[in-house]
């Protein structure tokens, strides 16, 4: 998983409505900036006006008394239910669990079965708090990204035109996390233009370079060089 703060919401929108969205994905985030109920609802306003009880969200939460999810517990008959079935209005249902480190063993090779033979227009999103984890079988069957705080994230600084290295290099240098802002911008202006393998790749190396340099490479500019498309 590579922790990068990039619009999220905004990458998976697009593959939403290029019909390219993953199975399963493991939403990690930090649960002093992050509420899932609201990371949920503002991924879904962006596909839908309807905001309670849509026919093709399920949400799956632990009762308040419940230490872990419980195998005979309400929440999986509804989810098994739920995924025999078509969308109805989107494109595709969706399945948000919350507290993902909570499901048992048990839960978890169940939901296996559902992982390997998935309906084509099923996407479950795990979310997973404060670096736990899951089940390594669970983990290889699925994207895992870092959700970060809109706070985070959204800034008056964007870097649209990666042609002038000079005027990005002014622009990092007056803000206080100008760097990683923009490798944020980098990513998602590579990823929301659809990007093909070869892209995904360089994009990869040139992210691991930039890594390994910034470890005694204390020259901006030069790392900004190394990276820019």
């Amino acid at each position: 998983m590579k922790n990068i703060n990039f619009q999220l919401k905004s990458v998976l929108k697009k593959r939403y409505d290029d019909k390219r969205l993953a199975s399963v994905y493991i939403l990690h985030y930090d649960s002093n900036k992050i509420n899932p109920d609201d990371w949920s609802k503002e991924f879904l306003s962006q596909l839908t006006t309807v905001k309670d009880d849509h026919p093709d969200v399920l949400v799956i939460k632990r009762a308040e008394d419940e230490k872990d999810y419980k195998v005979d517990g309400q929440q999986w008959s509804k989810f098994q239910s739920f995924i025999q079935y078509r969308p109805l209005v989107l494109k595709n249902k969706f399945v948000f669990i919350h507290d993902a480190h909570r499901i048992s063993d048990i839960i978890s090779n169940k939901l296996l079965k559902t992982f390997e033979d998935s309906p084509k227009e099923l996407t479950i999103f795990l979310f997973l708090k404060d670096q736990q984890s899951l089940l390594p079988t669970i983990e290889s069957r699925s994207i895992a990204l870092q959700i970060d705080s809109s706070k985070d994230h959204k800034s008056s600084t964007q870097f649209t035109n990666f042609e002038n290295p000079t005027r990005i290099i002014h622009e990092i240098k007056s803000h206080d996390d100008g760097e990683a802002i923009f490798l944020n911008d980098l990513v998602d202006n590579i990823l929301l233009k659809d990007p093909n393998y070869k892209q995904i790749s360089e994009l990869l190396s040139s992210l691991k370079n930039n890594e390994k340099y910034a470890e005694f490479n204390n020259s901006q500019a030069s790392r900004i060089a190394l990276i820019l498309p």
